[in-house]
């Protein structure tokens, strides 16, 4: 069952019309280019940080950042 299968019991226990309107979204309006906002990934650890991982991180990072043309981390 989905959303759109459900609208004629609604419409029966509200006794009034109902219809589905498909969700959508105003991709143009909220489309970044050509802005091209920098895109992050948040990670969130609890306690300790296994060194295994933190490692593998800043080694994604580190690409992602040469190839936007960064040469180095700051803050880490």
């Amino acid at each position: 069952m989905n959303l759109s299968s459900s609208t004629k019991k609604i419409a029966e226990i509200a006794q009034q019309p109902c219809y589905y309107m498909a969700p959508g979204i105003d991709a143009i309006k909220f489309c970044p280019y050509p802005l091209q906002p920098q895109k992050s990934i948040d990670v969130c650890a609890i306690a300790r940080r296994p060194a295994s991982v933190h490692k593998s991180l800043l080694k994604c990072t580190t690409v992602v950042d040469r190839m936007r043309g960064k040469s180095e981390h700051q803050g880490y």
